[in-house]
């Protein structure tokens, strides 16, 4: 009887079994790939987010090159924003590239499809940049009246 229950006792210390390890492999691996959805979709949306930061630091900049040579202008063509100063210029001063599922439109009054800042660095049409992609969206309003430009989530 005691031998028995020294085999039973040496039997229990002896580690996991097949059983028990496939289950907590199996827990990890849905853990896992719940999490690796989030981290992809974290990643998209700070794409997009960053991309229109950047958009929207190149609208500024558009603005103080106004004050700087008298006119500036911003165009959206060829896959690339463009900032050219002054108006009417051939070379883009800043030439930020669209990046690949991303979309940019520009709506504006007048059915413009550039926006021009003036010398008092006011833009010249009021309306929205749209910087969309991965399912999210982000605006960059221009007022011409008060001249404030700003970012918000769409």
């Amino acid at each position: 009887m005691v031998a028995g229950v020294i085999f039973m006792l040496k039997r229990r210390n002896g580690g996991f079994s097949l059983i028990e390890l496939l289950l907590v492999l199996i827990v990890l691996i849905i853990i896992t790939s719940i999490s690796a959805f989030g981290v992809y979709k974290l990643i998209s949306y700070y794409k997009v987010r960053t991309f229109s930061e950047k958009l929207y630091s190149e609208l500024e900049y558009a603005r103080s090159l106004a004050y700087q040579k008298g006119s500036s202008e911003f165009r959206i063509e060829n896959g690339y924003c463009n900032v050219y100063a002054p108006v009417g210029s051939s070379i883009p001063v800043v030439a930020l590239k669209i990046p690949e599922n991303v979309n940019v439109t520009l709506s504006l009054s007048f059915s413009s499809v550039n926006q021009v800042f003036k010398r008092n660095g006011l833009p010249y049409y009021n309306g929205t940049i749209n910087v969309s992609g991965y399912g999210f969206t982000f605006k960059i309003v221009m007022d011409n009246i008060s001249g404030r430009i700003y970012l918000e989530k769409g």
